[in-house]
């Protein structure tokens, strides 16, 4: 009698084998595909406040060079923000590294590698208590934004307090009490055809996170300032302050005050200040190859130099020094003097009416006593 067993299948177990040499069949086609060098981070340890992150060179037949670094939010405490300094680490052709990073309590930390391609690899993860903030999208049709307040790690209440700024400076802020182990979420404002930025810290402490530049419509950001004559023996000067070509609020800078113009307003108005050497006007967020400038200069003006012999009031000119202006933003803070330079440099003499007419008067005396005296033999 025969007896017939039923034995499961089991797999094949896995062999390395060299492919045949010079075979077509298995010739690769094309440059051979070099598999990239990963990263891959490890879940927060902490109670010993530390993070691993696996360096992997392993499919890599060249070493690699990988840098790693990490920024954290802590809200509730000093420091409430920081950066780690960037640490690069070689890694062996086929070989793989194990580093550790620390990390703070009651933090968010990121942690970012850069990989030898030249890509970067990011991870989020906190420790403790460490509120978190989520921006949605704006919605340019009610001038909204949705905010998540994220309160989930915290054992107690947390009071959030957002607050919204454009160019010109703050436009609304408020505080939301959210409970604790809880998300809520509330409206931010935003402003037409201005940038806004958002910052939302806890309780006016630490900034939980701060969203920068956001906009609807279209903004223009074109501040300008003309300066009048320099009087620089009364030391003021008249300047118009022109917003007209800008959409948004801005902030003029002003030697001892600050006006605030809103969109397509002009002011005109004297400033009364000693001018030792120049006077400027500046703004904020005025955009300079695509970045924010804080206090760019959109005009100056100065008194020039006193010349070595002043015209008298006969001539028509005043008394005082000549001013100099520099009304047009293209030339801000570089203001010259133009005109050809002076072939001498000695004083001009200057004949007054006076001295004119006794001169006149002496060539007359001197002409009758000449037909007078007789001619000598």
């Amino acid at each position: 009698m025969l007896l017939t067993l039923a034995v499961s299948p089991q797999p094949a177990a896995a062999h390395d084998f060299p492919l045949p040499e010079g075979s077509a069949r298995f010739r690769a086609v094309g440059p051979r595909s070099v598999p990239p060098a990963t990263a891959v981070m490890g879940t927060f340890d902490c109670d010993r406040l530390r993070v691993r992150i696996t360096l992997d060179n392993a499919r890599s037949a060249r070493a690699v060079r990988f840098g790693y670094s990490a920024t954290f939010v802590r809200p509730l405490r000093a420091p409430y923000s920081g950066e780690d300094e960037r640490v690069d680490v070689d890694v062996a052709a086929g070989a793989t590294r194990l580093v550790e990073l620390p990390v703070r309590d009651d933090a968010r930390t990121t942690v970012t590698v850069l990989l030898p391609d030249g890509r970067a690899a990011n991870w989020e993860s906190s420790c403790g208590n460490a509120p978190r903030v989520i921006f949605g999208p704006s919605d340019c049709a009610t001038l909204r934004m949705g905010v998540l307040l994220d309160n989930g790690t915290s054992p107690t209440p947390t009071r959030f307090r957002w607050a919204l700024s454009d160019p010109a400076g703050r436009v609304a802020t408020d505080v939301v009490r959210v409970a604790a182990g809880a998300v809520a979420t509330t409206d931010v404002p935003v402003v037409a055809n201005s940038w806004t930025a958002v910052d939302v810290s806890v309780d006016g402490r630490g900034t939980v996170a701060d969203l920068n530049r956001q906009a609807c419509g279209s903004v223009v950001l074109d501040p300008r300032a003309v300066f009048g004559v320099v009087d620089c023996d009364d030391v003021s000067v008249p300047v118009i302050l022109d917003n007209s070509r800008t959409t948004a609020r801005m902030r003029f800078h002003l030697p001892g005050q600050d006006v605030v113009l809103g969109p397509g307003q002009t002011r005109s108005l004297r400033v009364h200040l000693p001018i030792s050497e120049r006077l400027a006007v500046r703004v904020d967020d005025v955009l300079a190859r695509g970045r924010s400038v804080e206090h760019a200069v959109v005009s100056t003006a100065r008194c020039a130099g006193v010349p070595a012999q002043p015209p008298t009031p006969a001539a028509g000119a005043g008394t005082g020094p000549r001013a100099v202006a520099a009304p047009d933003p293209a030339l801000a803070d570089t203001v010259g003097t133009t005109g050809p330079a002076a072939k001498d440099s000695r004083p001009p003499v200057v004949l007054g009416v006076g001295m004119l007419a006794a001169l006149v008067a002496l060539g007359l005396v001197l002409r009758l006593r000449r037909r007078r005296v007789p001619a000598t033999r």
